[in-house]
C-alpha cells in the first residue's frame, strides 16, 4: 500500500463515526448510594484508574466497531495486563477503605480516649 493509497483511505474512513457512543457506567443502582456512611465513599469506591488504563489502550489499539469488542480482544491478547489491571483496581479500593475507616476509628478511639481515661 503506496503512502497516496493509504491517504485516501484513512480520509475515506468512517469506522469511528458510525461506531455506537461510548457508554460509560453512570446508574447508581447497587452502589449502596442509599446507605450515609456509603455515600461519603462512593467517589473512592468507583475509581478505576487501572482498568481506565486497560480500556484506553484497547480504544487505541484495535478497531473493532464497539468499545467492549476491542477490550475483549486486549484482554485474550494481554492476559497477565488484564489481571494486572483488575487487581490492582481492586487493591486500591481495599487500601481506600482501610484508610478511610482507619482515620474513623482512629478519631472514634481518640474521642473515646479523652473523654473517659
Amino acid at each position: 500500500m503506496d503512502r497516496l493509497e493509504f491517504e485516501r483511505t484513512l480520509d475515506a474512513s468512517t469506522e469511528l463515526e458510525e461506531s455506537e457512543p461510548q457508554v460509560y457506567a453512570t446508574s447508581q443502582a447497587g452502589r449502596g448510594v442509599e446507605v450515609p456512611g456509603l455515600a461519603a465513599m462512593q467517589p473512592f469506591l468507583a475509581a478505576t484508574m487501572f482498568t481506565s488504563f486497560f480500556v484506553l489502550q484497547a480504544k487505541t489499539r484495535y478497531a473493532h466497531p464497539d468499545l467492549q469488542g476491542r477490550v475483549q480482544q486486549l484482554a485474550l491478547d494481554r492476559p497477565r495486563l488484564y489481571r494486572w489491571c483488575t487487581r490492582s483496581d481492586f487493591a486500591v479500593r481495599w487500601i481506600a477503605v482501610v484508610m478511610i475507616y482507619g482515620a474513623i476509628g482512629a478519631t472514634a478511639y481518640g474521642v473515646i480516649h479523652k473523654t473517659f481515661f
